[in-house]
């Protein structure tokens, strides 16, 4: 796997290449759905990328945040995910200032995705206008929004895992997990 913290670094990678992006704390069995999603999409021997951060963005803007994983065993759970490349930015006051299409036409003219998968209800960019109905109609790439895993009926989500850790409940966020803790 390889990891990029400049875009300006990106190689050229093998075609079709598919791209996600979120801060993947725990990398949790809705982020191994999106990631099989995309995939899927790509093929075997397209290049699978995920773009996170180096921290978290809810630190950024002044909220702490309990990660659930290191950066290193994100990265490693990544890897062992099938992901061909991580591009790793930090989250900062220029990244936090860009408009979705900004942000999106950025990444695409150094890693040429052809393919955008997402979770419902995700957004991102500047005061989150980086939605789904307005990702759709940028068109020079494919966009997929996945439904949200659910385990027993429940919402698979770093926030649930999270709230199950300081309740100390270890069974109920191993599940969500999708692995021991």
């Amino acid at each position: 796997m390889l990891i990029i913290s400049d875009l300006n670094n990106i190689p050229p990678l093998p075609q079709p290449c598919g791209l996600t992006v979120g801060s993947f704390d725990g990398v949790h069995l809705g982020h191994l759905a999106l990631l099989r999603h995309l995939r899927g999409k790509i093929g075997p021997n397209g290049t699978l990328a995920v773009l996170t951060f180096s921290n978290h963005p809810a630190e950024y803007f002044g909220r702490p945040v309990r990660l659930i994983c290191s950066l290193e065993e994100r990265l490693k759970l990544l890897k062992q995910a099938g992901v061909n490349l991580v591009i790793l930015l930090e989250f900062n006051k220029e990244l936090a200032s860009k408009t979705y299409d900004q942000f999106l036409s950025e990444i695409h003219q150094k890693f040429p995705f052809s393919y955008l998968v997402l979770g419902k209800g995700s957004a991102f960019g500047y005061q989150r206008q980086g939605t789904e109905e307005n990702i759709k109609k940028l068109n020079y790439f494919n966009s997929d929004y996945i439904d949200k895993t659910t385990i027993d009926g429940e919402v698979v989500s770093s926030g649930k895992i999270r709230k199950y850790l300081e309740e100390k409940n270890m069974p109920a966020a191993s599940k969500l997990l999708g692995r021991p803790l």
